[in-house]
């Protein structure tokens, strides 16, 4: 593997930078484009979540517009699906009081692997924040750092 370039504003503060050997020139993002007319109640929700991120990083343009509206429609129908599904239960009466898979179970599981998709298109695991744990830096100093209390995985030889 080669060194990574460094970015422009590396080469800003280093004094190096040469706006004629950049290979795209900055763009303004403008502002974070609107949710669309038709996106349901629910899927303006997921909008007004992910489209201010994924334009603050770059990723949601004009061309991208339509593919959040499907990603925030199928967030809101798996939301009903998985409040439906948890309210009836994974098995519903058929035929003859036999009990059978709720039938919104392969629906649910068909959005699941659109909105994967979607996913790595937007790249979204790159930009999901994880919420740090607080330190307390005199809780640390009388009782010593926290131990790390996650299971090790030891291999059986």
């Amino acid at each position: 593997m080669g060194r990574r370039a460094k970015s422009p504003a590396d080469k800003r503060a280093a004094g190096t930078y040469r706006p004629d050997r950049q290979r795209r020139a900055p763009v303004d993002p403008g502002e974070c484009p609107a949710p669309p007319k038709r996106l349901a109640p629910g899927g303006r929700k997921f909008w007004a979540e992910l489209a201010p991120v994924l334009h603050r990083r770059g990723v949601l343009n004009s061309a991208g517009v339509h593919a959040l509206w499907r990603m925030c429609s199928l967030y809101a129908r798996i939301e009903k699906y998985e409040a439906t599904i948890e309210a009836e239960g994974h098995t519903v009466p058929g035929v003859n009081h036999v009990r059978v898979r709720h039938p919104l179970l392969p629906p649910l599981a068909s959005a699941h692997g659109e909105v994967r998709a979607l996913e790595r298109l937007f790249r979204v695991a790159e930009f999901i924040e994880e919420p740090k744990p607080q330190s307390n830096a005199m809780d640390d100093f009388l009782n010593g750092p926290k131990k790390d209390t996650t299971a090790k995985v030891v291999p059986i030889r």
